[in-house]
């Protein structure tokens, strides 16, 4: 027995002819004859408008059964206005305001003895020269990761006639083949992800229907995370201005700066001039040893480094700083490992001698080609644990820099991995995730976690944040589906990203209406053919559309925005094609498919 698939689908027909024929398509909206038996009339409503410009009344949200007639009536118009609707058996006539005053019009649905009325009035604004809307936006961070989802926010824009605004959102690339996507194009708010790396020019054109202003910024899709780098003297006297600098970390637009003065001599009571800027100061009271502390904290991520500084009392010996340079924590055996402690001084300008020594685990050999000079080789014959230690003396005093290299076989990649510790999952509750990675030659304190949300709905402002060196905070801002990777490095190779889905549900979600699907009059092959989704959500959420085509004919078929609202569709033979859209809030599917059958012609 053979199967039969029912498709539940409204399907428009577009006939078309050769050039110069006749063509017409139909707009309507999708009639239910089994939920639609009351009319409901709607109107989008109309607010101010200026005289010589063209209105369109819209009553396409209308509800109207199978059968049903409907129009539009003037009710009001000034008396000297000579204006007239394209179409008063329309849903969206036009008509131009020729004359100041008060417009008033309704829209009546006439179903067998059921009749549904509702009306729309505005005026005229005084005629005057029209301002200038003023164009910009907000976003947190101007450096983001791959496939991370960054939001733009430009209803902050505003117009001095109080006009409403359009938006234009345009994305100039890195590169002419750069893969990104821009949800909601035609918003003020936009959610905005970038698979290849580079810099973004992201720009924003607002209308007032008259003048048209553009807000652009420039931002950067990377992997380089955050890295903070403090510069201050090696030592210095007591009574000096000791000036500290982050200028040489890495950071972004939005990265926190935090500096601590963590510790000092017990008597010193000394203080950081400021905690929060790119450069501070301190003056030190009472010779000895202090620590300064450099956090950054990204939206993404944070990291500190700490640095000591020693400080020597007015006519002493200032004690030498030993430095170790560009040497890897981690390596082969037998591979050549450079010390380097060329940058170690004396802040008395004394000669320095040196000292290289190594501690090795018990049963293993290394080489070590001098021990005396700057610069020397170490190779390690044996997999274990080295200490390597660098003493330099200016004849009065010494200082020793240790620096520990680990030697393997052959390093392997972690493997990373992830569990929900608090396993519920509710709307504006935190939920702690905790790393459950695994390496070879490391022990998990010793890894490097990076969580990032892959996936979140386009109207979602959730950010991911690591609590410690294993276990990472989120919370779910809004019902939807999310996707959270953790990816794991042992400062040498990194896993492959550990992918973990988890969905919020909301319980009085709607799934969003796709009512009809304008097509441009007359398609032809080669030539793309403008198709737009006319859709709505309940709940207002934004869309995400899914255009496709039942039986490509063995053509080349393409859609220029496959998951946009419009696109254009392009053919490279004749013949009629199905389409077929979808659009979904982020957690509901429309019920019903929208298919357009379409007659494209040489």
């Amino acid at each position: 027995m053979k199967a039969i698939t029912l498709i539940a689908a409204v399907v428009f027909t577009i006939g078309l002819t050769a050039c110069g024929g006749d063509s017409y398509s139909t707009g309507l909206p999708v009639i239910d004859t089994e939920n639609v038996q009351q009319p409901v009339a709607r109107i989008a409503p109309v607010t101010t408008a200026k005289v010589g410009k063209k209105l369109t009344l819209d009553a396409t949200s209308s509800l109207i059964p199978k059968g049903a007639s409907y129009q539009w009536q003037w009710l009001q118009k000034p008396e000297a206005s000579k204006s007239e609707l394209s179409d008063p058996k329309s849903l969206q006539p036009t008509f131009t305001v020729d004359v100041e005053g008060e417009y008033e019009l309704q829209f009546i649905i006439d179903s067998d003895d059921k009749r549904s009325v509702t009306r729309t009035r505005f005026s005229t604004l005084t005629d005057k020269a029209n301002q200038k809307p003023v164009a910009r936006f907000n976003y947190k961070f101007d450096n983001f990761y791959p496939d991370e989802v960054a939001t733009f926010d430009a209803s902050g824009s505003s117009d001095p006639d109080g006009d409403r605004l359009t938006f234009q959102w345009i994305v100039n690339a890195p590169t002419e083949n750069a893969e990104f996507t821009v949800s909601d194009e035609n918003k003020a708010k936009i959610s905005f992800k970038a698979t290849t790396l580079g810099k973004y020019k992201v720009s924003v054109l607002v209308s007032d229907g008259v003048d048209t202003e553009v807000f652009s910024a420039n931002i950067d899709v990377t992997n380089t995370p955050l890295k903070p780098v403090i510069s201050l003297p090696a030592a210095v006297k007591v009574g000096d201005v000791v000036h500290i600098s982050a200028a040489d970390s890495t950071m972004y637009k939005g990265t926190t700066i935090l500096w601590f003065l963590n510790r000092g001599p017990k008597e010193s009571e000394t203080e950081l001039t400021s905690n929060s800027t790119l450069e501070t100061s301190f003056t030190p009271d009472v010779a000895g040893e202090y620590s300064v502390q450099l956090m950054l904290i990204g939206d993404k991520d944070k990291s500190s480094t700490i640095e000591l500084i020693t400080v020597v009392a007015e006519g002493d010996n200032a004690v030498p700083t030993a430095n170790i340079v560009n040497a890897p924590k981690r390596g082969l055996t037998y591979q050549e490992i450079i010390l380097d402690g060329s940058t170690s001084h004396d802040p008395d300008g004394d000669q320095l001698s040196y000292q290289w020594q190594v501690s090795e685990p018990a049963g293993t050999k290394y080489t070590l080609t001098t021990t005396q000079d700057p610069q020397a080789t170490f190779v390690a014959e044996d997999v274990g644990r080295y200490l390597i230690s660098l003493t330099v003396s200016d004849g009065e005093s010494s200082n020793t820099k240790v620096h520990v290299f680990h030697a393997v076989t052959a390093n392997t990649p972690p493997s990373a991995s992830f569990v929900v510790k608090k396993p519920a999952i509710n709307q504006g509750k935190r939920v702690v995730l905790e790393a459950n990675s695994k390496d070879a030659e490391q022990s998990e304190s010793q890894l490097e976690h990076h969580w990032q949300i892959t996936k979140k709905p386009a109207h979602s402002s959730a950010t991911i944040a690591a609590l410690n060196y294993y276990e990472a905070e989120l919370i779910f801002d809004f019902g939807g589906s999310y996707e959270i990777t953790l990816v794991t490095s042992d400062g040498h190779l990194t896993s492959k990203p550990f992918v973990k889905a988890m969905t919020l549900r909301r319980p009085n979600n709607q799934a969003p209406v796709i009512s009809s699907v304008n097509v441009d009059d007359n398609p032809k092959v080669n030539k793309p053919i403008l198709l737009e989704a006319i859709a709505t959500d309940p709940n207002e959420d934004p869309l995400v559309f899914n255009w496709s085509v039942e039986d490509d004919l063995g053509a080349k078929v393409e859609f220029s925005r496959p998951n946009y609202q419009s696109t254009e569709f392009t053919v490279s033979k004749a013949g009629s094609y199905l389409v077929t859209v979808t659009a979904n809030d982020g957690e509901l599917t429309t019920v019903k498919q929208v298919s357009t059958l379409i007659t494209v012609t040489e």
